[in-house]
């Protein structure tokens, strides 16, 4: 809990902190005299986190729904060539150079 006059904290339930006790009891009260208790400080306010990439979150999901069917795409096509290129390296294994590659001149 924090002072009702500083709001530093105070130990337990207490109301006041010491400092502030101390002070006070300089200046007595006569019992029953109406005291005003000062309103707390509203507490600092909290940062907004923003969790948004770009907007909204239907904004979001469009976002990254494009994003994997790029992705998609991306891994098919090289999913194809990875299986040619295999292919192509077992038939020069199996079976030999393919006669279209052994008539290649190169100029140098």
């Amino acid at each position: 809990m924090s002072c009702l006059n500083c709001n530093k904290e105070t130990s337990g339930t207490a109301v006041f902190c010491e400092d502030c006790l101390r002070e006070m009891e300089q200046y007595p009260v006569v019992k029953g005299t109406p005291a005003t208790i000062p309103a707390q400080p509203s507490p600092a306010p909290q940062k907004k986190q923003n969790h948004e990439l770009f907007g909204s979150l239907e904004e979001n999901l469009s976002i990254s729904r494009r994003a994997a069917r790029r992705m998609g795409c991306a891994l098919s096509i090289m999913t194809f060539l990875v299986l040619m290129l295999g292919g192509l390296l077992a038939y020069i294994i199996f079976v030999g150079m393919p006669d279209f590659l052994n008539n290649i001149h190169l100029p140098w």
